[in-house]
């Protein structure tokens, strides 16, 4: 499991610390340091629907972006650590990623929309010992991860928000708060965070020709927890029409975001079911909106192993 963030216990600690002060401090001096305090804090951060609305606007103006993203993704009661390099582009979409710490040290992953008959092609970096062409969203590709290499970047985190949001209406707001400020990779960061109490699982019937994928991507669900969430179906083929198979109602319970105060994109995406931490992810050394050389997405750029 993940080391607990610092930040976040140290802000718990002097928490509780005020509250032995308040428990000895006088009626009015206890008061007089509350709304100093409460209006000290307003001035400092939006409230918790201005920030996400600056969050996702900042997300829909990234198109090109560089990054080291650090992983900690839970499958059954082990979290798996990983690290990659990724390069990416939203449109036209193209994407490069070379593990660098964890499970497949080496591998690279390249693909470019349009090209290559759809797949991705993958250098091994061990046995066969030859570039692969695999299918982006098959079994090889997903395996110890929860989400495919379309998931990668904020925009899709951004859908999951915009998902709930839009489910959720005023109870979405109503469950988001800014617990406090924070530093991430030197820059000044808001803590915000949704915690939905109402999450719980239900029954849902598959229509025709739908996969675990398809119900995912039609709720907005991470395929993989539905594959653990029904283990008896094969969560590549087509389900019997009818059936019964439980579904999440909604992505999370609870969500964690460290919110850049500059550029306002989620740095740091902490993401709970009723469990406990499900998946964990940190930007380390981003750069958006960058421009790439004509050859960086092809498999004969200098700096890759293809």
């Amino acid at each position: 499991m993940w080391s607990q963030t610092p930040q976040i216990f140290i802000l718990l600690g002097i928490n509780k610390k005020y509250m032995n002060f308040f428990a000895t401090a006088t009626l009015p001096v206890f008061f007089m340091f509350y709304f100093a305090s409460k209006s000290a804090f307003s001035q400092q951060n939006s409230s918790p629907a201005e920030l996400n609305r600056q969050m996702l606007s900042a997300i829909e103006t990234v198109n090109a972006l560089t990054f080291t993203l650090k992983m900690w993704e839970r499958f059954g009661t082990k979290t798996i650590y990983s690290v990659s390099e990724i390069r990416m582009m939203l449109s036209p979409f193209k994407v490069y990623i070379r593990n660098t710490e964890g499970n497949n040290i080496g591998v690279e992953v390249l693909w470019v929309a349009g090209e290559n008959g759809g797949d991705a092609l993958v250098n091994p970096a061990g046995f066969p010992y030859l570039n692969l062409d695999i299918d982006p969203e098959g079994s090889l590709v997903r395996r110890n991860v929860h989400h495919t290499l379309f998931d990668l970047g904020f925009d899709y985190f951004g859908k999951i928000i915009r998902t709930a949001a839009a489910k959720l209406g005023n109870e979405y707001y109503d469950n988001l708060f800014i617990i406090g400020d924070t530093v991430f990779g030197g820059r000044k960061c808001a803590i915000l965070e949704f915690d939905y109490t109402g999450f719980k699982y239900i029954s849902y019937r598959t229509g025709r020709d739908e996969t675990l994928r398809s119900v995912s991507e039609k709720f907005l669900l991470n395929d993989y927890r539905l594959m653990e969430l029904n283990p008896n179906i094969d969560g590549f083929n087509i389900i019997e029409e009818g059936k019964a198979i439980t579904i999440p109602n909604l992505y999370c319970k609870k969500m964690i975001m460290f919110v850049d105060r500059e550029n306002f994109l989620p740095v740091v995406q902490i993401i709970y079911d009723d469990a406990g931490m499900y998946e964990k992810y940190e930007f380390h050394e981003l750069k958006i909106n960058v421009s790439f050389g004509s050859r960086e997405f092809t498999e004969d750029f200098e700096e890759y192993g293809f």
